[in-house]
Parts: C-alpha cells; sequence; structure tokens
C-alpha cells in the first residue's frame, strides 16, 4: 500500500502501514494522561458488537515528527483502548485473523515492536505503567501491577478489566465477527507536519465520548501561537526562540504530573477546576466573565502580542498555580510540620472553590515567607467564615463568592495591595454574614437545633466533634487521649499501601458520630421501648423535666424524645467504626466506651447523677442515670465551646475608642487560638 497516511481509509490500512513501515504511536508528554472512564470503554465495545452495517472509527489526527515518530494529536483514547482490547484477543483466543479479501492480520506484528507496545503512553506519566498493563493476560496479572496512584492509571486498569470481562463472555466466533469489524472501520487518518497547524485542528476536535477539556484548548491554542510564531521569522531569531518554547512544552508536561500527583490527595481535580481558580486571580475579568475560561486565557496570551518569552512567562504562572495548589494539599497530607496549618481546617470544612482564587492571589502577591504568614491569618479567618456561613448557617454556596472573587482579582491587579487591606475586606464580610442578628439568631437556633444530626452535612459533624474532643485533651491536659489529627480518619479517605489487616485496623479508627441514647435498641435489650423514653424525660422524682411537654411525653414518649432530643448535639459523640457498629445500641450506661475524652466526660457526667430508677438486662440490674438533663447540660458545655471558639467579638464593628482595645485583644485571642486539629 502506499506510504501516505493520509491514504488511510480503514483501521485495518492504519495497522498495515505501521507494520511495513515498522513505526510507533506516541502519545506527547503534554497531552492529557488517558481518561476514559468505564462507560466510555462499555460504550465503544458495544458499539462494535451492536454495528450491523459498516463501522466508522473516527478521525485520528496525527503528527510526523524530525525522528520519525508519529505523534498522536487526537484518538489517543480510542487508539489506547483498541490497544489494550486487540492485545486481550491475540493473548486470550488468538494471533492471527482472517479478514475479508482474503488478508489476515498478525496481533503481535501490529501490537509489538521489539518486545514493546507499539503504541507509545506520555513516558512522564502512564507509560511504564502502561507497558507493564500490556504484558498481562489475565485479571491476577492486571491487579498485579503497581503505578505511583494517578488517576490515569486507575482509568487504564479499569479499561483493561473490562475488556477483560466483555471477551470471557463472548464465543470465538463472535470476537472474530468483531475482529472483522473493527479492521473493516471505515476511519479518516489526517497527517500535518506543521505543529501549530496540528494544535489548531486539535482545538475544534473532541474524542469520542470524552469532550476536549478547558486546559486542553488552552494549551492547543498557547502552542499553535508559539508555533505559529516560531515559523514566521528568521533563521537567527528562530534560534532563540526555541529555548522558550521548550520550556513551555515542558511546563504543560509539568501540568499534566502535578493534576496526577493532585488526585492522589484529592480526586475531584482533573485540571479545569485550578485553570478556572487561576483565571479569576489573574485575569482582568468583568462581572461573572470568569465563567469562560479559555476565553479569558486566551485574551490573556493574545495581549503578549508576539512576544515568546512573555507568553511563556504567563504559562509559567499558570503552571505555578497548579504547583501551589499541589504544595496545599502536600502540605496537609505529608508534613510533619505544616505551613499552611488552617488550610487544612478548610479543606476539612470543602466550600473550598470559593476561596482557592484568593489565595492564589495572595501567592502571587507576597514574598514566600510573608506569604504563608499571610496565608495562615486568612485561612483562619475563613475558617470562622466557612464554619458559622455555610457548615452552621447553611448559606448557599456560592454566598460572598463574588465578593472573594473580585477581592481576589483586585490582589492581583493593585499591585499595591496590603496584607492589612485584605484582612480588613474579609472582616467586612465575616460582618455582612456572620454578626448582624439575624446571622446571630440563626446560627444558635440551627446549633442547637433538635434534629442537628439531620440537618448538618456529616464533614461539619465530624468536624465540630473533633474540634471539641482535642479542645477537651488541651482542657484537661490528658495524657490518656491522643488528639484526632490524622486527614484520613477525620475525612474517612482511603489509604493507599496497607496490608488488609492494616486496613481494617485503620478503618475502625475512622471518625464517627454516635447517639449517646441509641437510635435504634439492640435485641438483648429487655426494658420495653415507650417505659425507657418516659423514664428519660423526668427526673429521680418521677416529675418531667422543665420545658417538657407532659401531654404528649405521656402518650407517644418514643415520638416525643425522637422529635426534640435524638438528634440534638448534646445527644451526639465522637466515636470510631468500631464501637460505634458494634457496641453503640446499648443504654448509654451500658455501653463500651472507646477511651476518648469526650466519651469520659460523659462517663464522669453519668457516675455523677442521680439514679432516676433501676432497669434490667441480661448481664442484671444496674442504675439508670441518664436522661434529658444531661443531654440539655452537654448541649449547652458544646454550645460553649463554640461560643469561645468561633467567637465573633474579633470582627465586631469599632464605633467607640473605648471598644477599640477590647476588639484589638479578641482579635489577638482568635489570631492565637488552638487549631485543635
Amino acid at each position: 500500500m502506499s506510504c501516505d497516511l493520509s491514504g488511510c481509509k480503514t483501521f485495518l490500512d492504519l495497522a498495515d502501514y505501521l507494520i511495513s513501515e515498522d513505526s510507533t504511536l506516541q502519545i506527547p508528554d503534554y497531552q492529557r494522561p488517558y481518561a476514559w472512564d468505564a462507560e466510555n470503554v462499555k460504550v465503544l465495545l458495544k458499539d462494535l458488537s451492536d454495528c450491523k452495517g459498516s463501522y466508522f472509527l473516527g478521525l485520528f489526527l496525527l503528527n510526523t515528527t524530525d525522528d520519525g515518530i508519529i505523534h498522536v494529536i487526537d484518538g489517543q483514547q480510542r487508539l489506547t483502548t483498541l490497544f489494550i482490547l486487540l492485545n486481550l484477543i491475540r493473548t486470550k483466543i488468538g494471533n492471527v485473523w482472517s479478514l475479508p479479501d482474503d488478508k489476515d492480520i498478525d496481533l503481535s506484528k501490529l501490537l509489538y515492536k521489539q518486545g514493546y507496545c507499539r503504541l507509545f503512553l506520555q513516558q512522564t506519566i502512564n507509560n511504564e505503567y502502561f507497558q507493564d498493563l500490556f504484558d498481562q493476560s489475565d485479571a491476577e496479572g492486571i491487579a498485579s501491577i503497581q503505578g505511583k496512584g494517578y488517576f490515569s492509571e486507575r482509568c487504564l486498569k479499569s479499561a483493561f478489566n473490562i475488556c477483560l470481562s466483555y471477551l470471557d463472555g463472548l464465543a470465538k466466533e463472535e470476537v472474530e465477527r468483531i475482529v472483522k469489524k473493527l479492521f473493516t472501520a471505515r476511519t479518516i487518518v489526517y497527517m500535518e507536519s506543521d505543529s501549530g497547524m496540528a494544535m489548531r485542528i486539535f482545538e475544534l476536535m473532541n474524542d469520542r465520548g470524552k469532550s476536549l477539556t478547558n486546559l486542553e484548548v488552552v494549551k492547543s491554542y498557547a502552542m499553535s501561537l508559539v508555533y505559529d510564531l516560531h515559523s514566521k521569522i528568521g533563521c537567527q531569531q528562530n534560534i532563540q526562540m526555541k529555548e522558550p518554547i521548550l520550556r513551555i512544552y515542558n511546563d504543560f508536561i509539568e501540568i499534566n504530573q502535578l493534576i496526577e500527583k493532585i488526585n492522589n490527595y484529592d480526586k475531584s481535580f482533573r485540571g479545569d477546576e485550578i485553570l478556572l481558580y487561576h483565571v479569576i486571580a489573574f485575569c482582568n475579568w468583568d462581572k461573572s466573565d470568569f465563567w469562560n475560561t479559555k476565553e479569558q486565557f486566551k485574551k490573556l496570551l493574545l495581549a503578549q502580542g508576539a512576544d515568546v518569552k512573555a507568553i511563556g512567562s504567563v504559562i509559567s504562572d499558570l503552571k505555578r498555580s497548579y504547583q501551589f495548589i499541589y504544595d496545599l494539599f502536600s502540605d496537609i497530607f505529608e508534613s510533619q510540620v505544616r505551613k499552611y496549618k488552617w488550610f487544612k481546617n478548610l479543606y476539612l470544612l470543602g466550600q473550598l472553590a470559593n476561596f482557592y482564587p484568593l489565595l492564589l492571589a495572595i501567592r502571587g502577591r507576597f514574598n514566600p515567607k510573608e506569604c504563608d504568614d499571610v496565608i495562615n491569618v486568612v485561612c483562619n479567618y475563613l475558617e470562622l467564615f466557612s464554619f458559622r456561613a455555610y457548615s452552621i448557617n447553611r448559606c448557599r454556596s456560592d454566598t460572598a463568592q463574588s465578593r472573594f472573587y473580585s477581592l481576589a482579582k483586585d490582589i492581583t491587579l493593585n499591585k499595591k495591595s496590603t496584607k492589612e487591606g485584605i484582612y480588613s475586606e474579609i472582616e467586612s464580610i465575616i460582618r455582612d454574614y456572620c454578626i448582624n442578628p439575624n446571622d446571630s439568631k440563626k446560627f444558635n437556633d440551627n446549633l442547637l437545633n433538635p434534629s442537628f444530626y439531620q440537618n448538618t452535612k456529616s464533614p461539619c459533624r465530624i468536624y465540630l466533634f473533633v474540634k471539641y474532643e482535642n479542645y477537651l485533651i488541651e482542657k484537661t491536659n490528658s495524657s490518656e487521649s491522643q488528639k484526632y489529627s490524622d486527614i484520613h480518619q477525620i475525612k474517612n479517605l482511603p489509604i493507599e499501601g496497607l496490608s488488609k489487616r492494616g486496613l481494617k485496623d485503620a478503618n475502625k479508627k475512622q471518625a464517627t458520630i454516635d447517639h449517646i441514647v441509641p437510635k435504634e435498641f439492640n435485641e438483648k435489650m429487655k426494658v420495653e421501648k415507650s417505659e425507657y423514653y418516659y423514664r428519660l424525660l423526668q427526673n429521680s422524682e418521677g416529675l418531667f423535666l422543665g420545658g417538657i411537654d407532659e401531654s404528649r411525653a405521656k402518650s407517644d414518649p418514643v415520638g416525643y424524645f425522637n422529635e426534640n432530643y435524638l438528634h440534638s448535639i448534646g445527644n451526639l459523640v465522637l466515636s470510631n467504626r468500631g464501637p460505634n457498629s458494634s457496641k453503640g445500641n446499648n443504654y448509654p450506661e451500658r455501653k463500651e466506651w472507646n477511651g476518648l475524652e469526650s466519651q469520659r466526660e460523659i462517663i464522669n457526667d453519668i457516675e455523677g447523677a442521680e439514679t432516676i430508677t433501676q432497669l434490667h438486662d441480661e448481664n442484671g440490674v444496674f442504675d439508670m442515670k441518664f436522661n434529658v438533663a444531661l443531654i440539655k447540660s452537654r448541649a449547652d458545655k458544646i454550645k460553649k465551646f463554640v461560643d469561645e471558639y468561633w467567637s465573633v467579638a474579633a470582627f465586631v464593628q469599632i464605633k467607640e475608642e473605648n471598644n477599640k482595645a477590647v476588639i484589638g485583644s479578641a482579635k489577638a485571642a482568635f489570631l492565637n487560638r488552638s487549631e485543635l486539629i
């Protein structure tokens, strides 16, 4: 056949070219890693199975380099998946297959060159892992391959397993039909030797089932821009320009690597989010124009004119934003002594999308030492705002977002922004959303709401009670309890690399919230439910406690207790998964508490209380001491802690000279408060 790749009309033509020319396919390092999820792979396999007529495989955009390697600019997801499928067919079912028109295809020749897969993924991220996987032919072998924990590695392993499972369910005749369907599939191969043009074409195209990300569009636009400038200048300038172009190329490679590393800590990041935060922090947007991320960034690139070094500087700044987000996560997951101690608190609370641009802008505004100090103060302020406004008051997720974003932009555009000015604006936001009478009342009502457990999201519940636990440890100077500080335990994240036993032990220590009077009783408890709840509402003399609606309490003590006290903060305590699941459904006096300081506090409260009545269970007689009075007392203790720890006294508007010193003292106390994580 012709040696012109653009003449390929079918997938077999492309295969014949690769075999006859002994060519290799390379996914450039600046391209995104493999990203097809299970659904994308299944759609491709289903299409091959269900198609009755001619099958169209799509377009492959290729770019030849000076060293003869064929770069895959568009189509890498499909090609990678097809190579996986064909190699599993080769190893499990057969190597040589008969095709129409008396042609045969030798899969070994197509898929391998000198013992390696002919398709090379990104050398800096996926290729070594992919090559190791490519040699496996069964589930056990696939499972044995260990990588660096990258998201793309999980996608690759998933694709291998899905293709393996797919083939296991097919007869050889059906596999033969699919092989014929694939190699006779129509395709368009477009060769482009001009790298700039290849990038522009790439920007306008999508992979099947996986749209281009904004970051990929920005990347292709930047690369096409510098390649165009490179092609329009003289020989001497051309040589001078090669180094900055190479730096841009390498910066995009590093950005991809940073995204993969960040995914090891938080799998919600795919790259576009950080690009958006960068645009908000560093572009001169108007109103909500920042949502059109790629257009804003293109404007920033075009504003550099024909200066390739200036364009390179813009890309380097973008890379620094990805690096900074990675540094933040590395700091909370890896560091023994953290630089950004209050960022960990924000991460545990969530709602970080509103704060990232501000943190990026501060990173760009101040030198490293000053930056660390400013970020810790800002994160301290934001922690209070996030806890009071988002977590307890349950404000909308975009509350104050425009003000945080505008502050980030102002820091960048106004190079004279001072840290005092930044603090002042955040204090103003706190006043507007946390201090006015309506917000304060709502905060108190929500905190003491009988349905606190149900109405408050799990991260906030656990965060509050972890803080309270650590507060008690500091307050009592306890040597028996160990502070909760492990991010995996608090956020209930999986821990990589542990044995099954180690993982089981780690899971038992993960933080959860236990009801002191349980939601459900176990079968061994002998007391009638209504009788028990009836006594919970009374004192030792058999009288109903103050504030209780006696008529409702008498008619339905179970429902009345559940409605008014079961889910309140006074009936909740920090626990961990082991004791909570196996021992939690028992009377408070009979529970096997697991040694946390907040649980010792409950034991002490029970021991110091009067006996309400005596109860019988399978272990004999015991004194019932825990009742609604202790629940209310415990709620008061937690409320007092919250009022002290998340105090807004430091943010009250200074109206008179004589309260200036009081507020100054409150602010100093706030800034020096213990992190308690």
